[in-house]
């Protein structure tokens, strides 16, 4: 896993898998990435590509403030957009902060029970005071995801 760089287009891998692959009986029914292209042909800003076991999506290279505020604006409708923000290769790729996540907070706070597990690692990075969790954090994590799999 980790990221990806080719013809000017990054991909890195997001979602449940990036946590908890390093479990032998943790199964994804997906993949999912997140991609930024320099130059888009399909799209201007962002887009959806769902496809048999992956879910990809792509944006347009821009710059850390404007995909922030993008997310923050989707996260309105869709609490589970924000879970992206707890990818570390994500986070270090666009240098975002401790306190620039925290702008996500509320959407950790109010997951679907599907996505709690994500507020256990947010709330763990803030404990932490770092984008790292402890092996009792990351199980305490996938006890959570399992209960609605």
């Amino acid at each position: 896993m980790g990221i990806s760089v080719k013809n000017d287009i990054i991909k890195i891998p997001i979602g449940s898998q990036v946590f908890f692959s390093c479990y032998d009986d943790y199964v994804s029914h997906d993949m999912d990435y997140i991609i930024f292209e320099s130059n888009p042909s399909l799209f201007k800003l962002f887009m959806i590509a769902r496809g048999k076991g992956n879910d990809c999506f792509h944006y347009k290279m821009m710059s850390k403030e404007e995909f922030i505020k993008i997310e923050l604006e989707h996260c309105n409708s869709l609490h589970m957009v924000a879970g992206k923000f707890l990818i570390p290769e994500l986070l270090n790729y666009f240098n975002i902060s401790l306190e620039e996540i925290k702008q996500f907070e509320y959407y950790f706070k109010n997951m679907d029970d599907k996505h709690k597990y994500e507020e256990i690692i947010y709330n763990a990075y803030i404990t932490n005071n770092s984008f790292t969790l402890t092996d009792e954090q990351r199980l305490s994590a996938y006890m959570e995801y399992k209960k609605y799999r």
